[in-house]
């Protein structure tokens, strides 16, 4: 899979190498890589627990992510600037773990036989979306980003 600069992926074609009209090879591309993404948020300061609306939230990702074959899930973890930037890393980390494990005990639950497979990151405070100034820029931190691919 070959990826941009902006860090999107590209059709690989390295091959197969197919004779045109003219006996010019033609690279077709083997296969396109998809993704869809979903942010989750906001997370409770300090807190890597599900609210009631990011379990409806993320049951309807789980039903959509079971029709499309997905491969990879991409979890990835973020929180506002408040605290100490280690405890910070910690604790983006456990709300990525907290969407997987859901995605993955709901998949389960849906008939999934295959589970995709789970990448788990952690951005800590170091990506943050919004102003850490106002308590409305850091609720828009305190958040997980889910990337599937299929």
């Amino acid at each position: 899979m070959a990826v941009n600069a902006a860090g999107a992926s590209s059709p690989v074609t390295a091959a197969p190498v197919v004779l045109g009209a003219s006996s010019e090879p033609v690279v077709k591309p083997m296969y396109r890589v998809k993704h869809l993404s979903l942010v989750v948020f906001p997370f409770a300061v300090a807190k890597s627990a599900l609210t009631p609306s990011m379990d409806r939230q993320l049951n309807g990702f789980a039903k959509k992510v079971k029709t499309l074959g997905v491969t990879l899930i991409l979890s990835v973890g973020f929180t506002d600037s408040q605290g100490n930037p280690s405890y910070n890393v910690a604790l983006g980390r456990a709300r990525a773990m907290a969407v997987a494990n859901y995605l993955r005990t709901k998949l389960k639950k849906l008939g999934v036989r295959r589970l995709p497979h789970i990448v788990i990151r952690t951005r800590g405070e170091s990506a943050p979306v919004g102003s850490n100034v106002s308590a409305v820029g850091r609720a828009e931190n305190r958040r997980v980003t889910i990337t599937v691919q299929f």
